[in-house]
């Protein structure tokens, strides 16, 4: 059962995936009415880009070796859940969306270097201020992958009949961080080694699955997950599914920069900020200015 905490206005009470209480799903109906003020009015306008499912993108080629970070620092300097489970040995609205093109997708990347990546590890609250804050990171979008059920809302994906992950989309510019790269920190900033959960979150929307836009990512992603797990961050086996992105569905408006957003929430304040925190002590020089 996932025991993501939700702490508002005073009242704390179960994230709805497996528990289906009537103060859990009371919070549910508040949580998609989220806004009150200049909130809700800047999450309205939020939607216009939330509107298209992102089913292709670009990506980077190369896999390098184990970055220099990982040698200086250490592995247990990398990992987010050291000393938890299985860690490294040191210890609202919702939108109609649709596919996109192939004529939009070759105008958009005819505008723009830029390239997607599609990762989930976990709730994607925790991993979308993490990749926020790197240089080469233009945006990152809450969603949904992976699955069956076409524009699927939060409780489905929580009833855990969906097959979706949470994910998040990334757009980054190659140029300054490599694909490569990205995933070398993904592997590295959750738990790869977990079955479909990341510590107290259980369930197969919580899997580790990297969705890959084109056959390079996916040669990449196998390699790099091979380095790591050769490099022994983890001491167990490293469980990430590599699999096609077929279709990117993003999440309700309250999902995105939910941390930012909420930093005091129960969750953002116990789960979250910790994890912020140590990434940004360990992966300093990758971060954007302040």
């Amino acid at each position: 059962m996932c025991v993501k905490m939700l702490a508002r206005n005073g009242r704390s009470g179960f994230h709805p995936c497996g528990n289906r209480s009537r103060p859990a799903q009371r919070d549910c109906r508040e949580r998609r009415q989220l806004g009150g003020g200049p909130v809700q009015s800047a999450l309205a306008l939020a939607l216009a880009s939330f509107r298209t499912v992102i089913t292709t993108g670009g990506g980077d080629a190369a896999a390098e070796g184990i970055p220099a970070l990982i040698r200086q620092r250490g592995h247990a300097a990398l990992c987010l859940d050291g000393g938890r489970q299985q860690g490294p040995r040191r210890g609202f609205a919702r939108t109609l969306v649709r596919p996109m093109s192939e004529a939009e997708h070759r105008e958009g990347h005819a505008m723009t270097d830029l390239a997607r990546a599609t990762l989930g590890g976990g709730c994607f609250w925790c991993l979308e201020p993490l990749f926020r804050d790197l240089k080469g990171v233009t945006d990152v979008v809450c969603g949904y992958a992976g699955g069956h059920v076409p524009n699927p809302t939060y409780e489905q994906v929580c009833g855990k009949t969906t097959g979706h992950a949470e994910v998040v989309q990334v757009t980054f510019d190659p140029a300054v961080l490599t694909y490569a790269d990205l995933i070398r920190l993904f592997l590295v900033i959750h738990d790869p080694t977990t079955k479909d959960r990341q510590g107290a979150d259980v369930g197969p929307q919580y899997r580790s699955v990297i969705l890959t836009h084109h056959d390079e990512q996916a040669r990449v992603a196998r390699a790099v997950i091979e380095e790591i797990g050769k490099a022994g961050i983890w001491n167990a086996p490293i469980v990430t599914e590599v699999a096609p992105l077929e279709a990117f569905w993003p999440a309700e408006a309250y999902h995105q920069r939910y941390f930012e957003r909420n930093p005091f929430a129960g969750y953002c304040r116990a789960v979250i900020a910790p994890k912020v925190a140590k990434f940004r002590k360990a992966h300093a020089a990758r971060l954007k200015a302040a």
